[in-house]
């Protein structure tokens, strides 16, 4: 019999490392050849503070909250859960219901032949790159009203949409009127899928996310925003109060979102118990031999108690990601609000289950190996870029509560701009790492990577109006780009109390678009929203700037070149021509309504014409056209062209292109 393994970690001085976020899969082979050399510096240490017991004191979230109390008793072998749940519903919106709406979310992963789901036919496998084996399935065996009355019988998985067992409309036998309550008694059995996406098993490793019948959100008019499955595209939920019981084999270790109570053991079973207030949904993880590493995190209310779990053989993963979590959560918190509970924990998957990593859920979420992993950067696949991103999630959409099925920019487009932010903040220009003397830029990695090939569609956009590829590169790559080319033309400070306003004001109050474009207004003006956050948002606008080639002129006063600077696209984003010569170098604005400039230049002394050197604008998918550099003697013709850097930025974009997908 083996007790779970918990090891204490003191906060203690660390070294910061460069990091890197990107989302290449085959480049670093090709990186490697050259040699990445990793810059390090020297952080302040952090004295920790006492880990509040409970959760915090928390702000309004659907009030009255729901109550969802959850039992499971996990069958390692067969991989099957059986489950009872007791939900306590209070009708908060404004309108009499007559029925109630379910996720069945384990249907997704049946097997076509036994009737498919959206979230196959949508590509959904793609996202970890997995063909579906042992499917999983949910079977609802009771529904029942507190006083017995039977819902299951008034219960249909026929939604309107075929082939798709991942919805389940309850009639009531009455009206439930705006402020009624009613609670709900389920039974079920859940079997997992083998491991393909967010939820499932691997070996002996299971991740029981999804797993439950579960109620879908209920917006304030009455209406009941539920969904299939989609294999883009998440979940939207209400806020409730859960606590969770889990029944294992002794040999069997458990991790879970919310609060741990102590272990205890009970008819040769070990059995857990777990509490999260205020949270749209919790998961487990169980795994024999997981090893969980403790900290405590300074917070602005008490502490935070950082738990990372993982497999045996896993140490130095989980210890670089437990520094790596420690100082990004200082750094979410104060851009983004306060981390308001008390527990985060972070699980290492074994690189069996690698289907399962890269999630979140409320108070947990599932990093990456593999079991070599560090803080270091590995040009967007390692496991430091996968742990900052979502723990990012836990702000984005964690605490707002978005809905990230019909916006899933307001998911996965601020997570992405808020995890590269971090890395940017630490690392400066070496945020993507190193190439000899060569700096990658973490933003230019990842224009490089996508833009050359994407027109991005509407950001805000529902996430099934994408296919997969599209999906990827305008949400995860685009709205990134973009709000970093806001943050290099307006500034850093601005763009985070623009989105830290969004953060703090939509807590708790499942936001939508028209929030953030209050908060980007309250920051910039109308006229902003009107002219930059429309054209990213609503738009997807880019803009590709070129130098054209060189003309000469000569007349009476002398000889002189004339090069004309030209703008495609609709992103509004006031730029500047560098001149250097040999006089010095000087600067001209190229105003976001001017489509072409012309520049003189004198052939004689102009060693230099560049297009946007601050390189503000993320979303040109090619540089090298905005230079031209001009040789020491007039009479050899100029060149276009640029420094090492640019070359090297050049190489590394067409490396980019030829790995990815």
């Amino acid at each position: 019999m083996r007790t779970p393994v918990v090891t204490r970690v003191p906060l203690t001085p660390r070294g910061r490392r460069t990091l890197v976020v990107g989302r290449a899969h085959l480049v670093s082979f090709a990186l490697l050849a050259f040699g990445v050399g990793v810059s390090a510096s020297r952080g302040a240490a952090q004295r920790p503070s006492p880990a509040a017991e409970g959760s915090r004191a928390l702000v309004t979230a659907d009030e009255p909250r729901d109550r969802v109390d959850l039992r499971a008793r996990l069958d390692p072998s067969t991989h099957r859960v059986e489950g009872s749940l007791t939900w306590r519903f209070t009708n908060r919106s404004r309108r009499a219901i007559e029925a109630l709406y379910w996720h069945l979310y384990p249907n997704a992963f049946r097997a076509p032949e036994h009737g498919g789901s959206v979230f196959l036919r949508e590509g959904g496998t793609a996202i970890r790159r997995r063909a579906l084996g042992r499917e999983g399935h949910l079977e609802l065996t009771s529904l029942a009203l507190d006083d017995g009355t039977d819902l299951l019988a008034r219960s249909t998985l026929d939604v309107g949409i075929p082939d798709d067992a991942t919805q389940l409309q309850t009639s009531l036998p009455r009206p439930l009127p705006p402020g009624g309550t009613l609670t709900l008694r389920a039974s079920f059995v859940t079997q997992l899928p083998e491991a393909v996406a967010r939820s499932g098993f691997a070996g002996d490793f299971h991740m029981v996310a999804q797993w439950f019948p579960k109620l879908a959100r209920l917006e304030p008019n009455g209406r009941w925003a539920h969904f299939p499955y989609h294999g883009m595209g998440e979940f939207y939920a209400d806020f409730a109060d859960y606590t969770l019981e889990v029944r294992v084999p002794v040999s069997l270790t458990v991790v879970a979102g919310g609060d741990a109570r102590p272990a205890r053991e009970e008819g040769g079973e070990r059995v857990y118990h777990f509490e999260a207030r205020a949270v749209h949904d919790i998961a487990f993880a169980a795994a024999p031999d997981l090893t969980v590493l403790e900290r405590d995190a300074p917070a602005a209310r008490g502490a935070v108690r950082l738990r990372v779990a993982h497999p045996p053989g896993y140490e130095h993963a989980a210890q670089a990601q437990l520094e790596l979590t420690t100082a990004a959560l200082q750094h979410m918190a104060s851009a983004y609000g306060d981390y308001p509970y008390a527990t985060l924990t972070v699980v290492v998957p074994p690189e069996a289950a690698v289907a399962v990593s890269g999630m979140e859920y409320p108070t947990l979420f599932v990093s990456s190996g593999p079991w070599w992993a560090s803080a270091r950067p590995s040009f967007g696949m390692g496991a430091a870029e996968t742990c900052v991103h979502e723990l990012a999630h836990q702000w984005f959409q964690g605490l707002v509560a978005t809905d990230e099925v019909r916006h899933p920019a307001l998911d996965e487009g601020l997570t992405s701009w808020a995890a590269m932010d971090f890395f940017q903040t630490r690392d400066g220009h070496a945020s993507g790492g190193r190439v000899g003397r060569v700096t990658f830029d973490v933003f230019e990695v990842e224009r490089s990577y996508s833009l050359p090939r994407v027109t991005p569609r509407s950001p805000l956009s529902a996430a099934s109006d994408f296919d997969t590829d599209a999906y990827f590169r305008t949400v995860y790559v685009y709205v990134p780009l973009a709000l970093e080319s806001v943050a290099r033309t307006w500034g850093r400070e601005r763009l985070l109390r623009a989105l830290g306003d969004y953060a703090r004001a939509g807590r708790f109050q499942h936001p939508g678009p028209q929030e953030l474009r209050a908060a980007f207004e309250r920051e910039y003006g109308a006229w902003f929203v009107e002219d930059v956050f429309d054209a990213i948002f609503t738009r997807g606008c880019t803009l590709h700037t070129e130098l054209s080639e060189p003309v000469s002129r000569c007349d009476a006063s002398g000889c002189r070149e004339e090069l004309v600077a030209r703008r495609r696209g609709c992103l509004p984003l006031p730029l500047q021509i560098e001149i250097t010569s040999d006089e010095g170098t000087r600067r001209l604005p190229f105003p976001a309504d001017v489509h072409e400039l012309t520049v003189v230049v004198d052939p004689a002394h102009v060693r230099r014409v560049t297009v946007d050197p601050g390189r503000r604008n993320l979303s040109d998918p090619r540089r090298l056209d905005d230079v031209r550099v001009f040789p020491a003697r007039a009479s050899t013709p100029p060149t276009r062209g640029a420094g090492l850097s640019t070359r090297m930025l050049s190489l590394f974009q067409l490396l980019l292109s030829l790995g990815g997908p």
